[in-house]
């Protein structure tokens, strides 16, 4: 099959073959360019653009632990392996208001600890009695607001631990701290 080319397709392919091979390159450099300046202003736009909500109401989960708190609990379920040791805790789910009180003093005595939590409880693994609370103290802590709480607790039956973060204890320091003798128990007649 023999196929004719007229003289314009002719003059198109050889223009083609007689640019000269510099403004080719000239023109694949411009591309190239072009395309990196391109991918560079979206890497600009995507590392200055502001995150979208996680949710339509700006909620979004989290650890339970901070790094420093999960390598602390880890150490603590190594120091304490007889034991079951839970995070996190709602003090809420660890003391109860007496109900004889009136329902007023009641309700104030529960609001003021029913939105803390406790950093670690550490159970019998068979029955889950509680046997002491173990707070792990970073720079955030308030001294007067501790020894509060603590005060409270205790009051719950509860021994308080408290460990500094700063403080970097071996295995067996955390477990010769633990075992100490445990504080006497508070009287009934304390006040809050």
């Amino acid at each position: 099959m023999y196929v004719q080319a007229s003289a314009k397709d002719c003059r198109a392919v050889c223009w083609r073959f007689s640019t000269p091979s510099h403004q080719m390159r000239e023109e694949s450099m411009a591309t190239v360019i072009g395309f990196f300046a391109l991918f560079a202003v979206l890497l600009l736009v995507m590392y200055f653009a502001k995150p979208a909500p996680r949710s339509a109401h700006g909620i979004h989960g989290r650890p339970i632990l901070s790094v420093p708190e999960l390598a602390f609990y880890k150490q603590l379920c190594r120091s304490l392996p007889e034991y079951s040791i839970f995070p996190q805790v709602a003090v809420n789910a660890i003391l109860e208001v007496d109900k004889k009180l009136p329902r007023g003093k009641r309700a104030s005595l529960r609001n003021r600890y029913s939105q803390w939590h406790v950093d670690f409880v550490v159970c019998e693994p068979d029955s889950l009695k509680i046997i002491g609370i173990i707070e792990f103290d970073g720079k955030q802590h308030n001294a007067a607001a501790d020894a509060w709480r603590d005060k409270l607790l205790a009051e719950g039956g509860y021994v308080v631990h408290r460990f500094r973060a700063k403080d970097k204890l071996s295995d067996a320091e955390i477990t010769a701290r633990l075992s100490q003798p445990l504080p006497p128990a508070p009287s009934e007649q304390q006040q809050f």
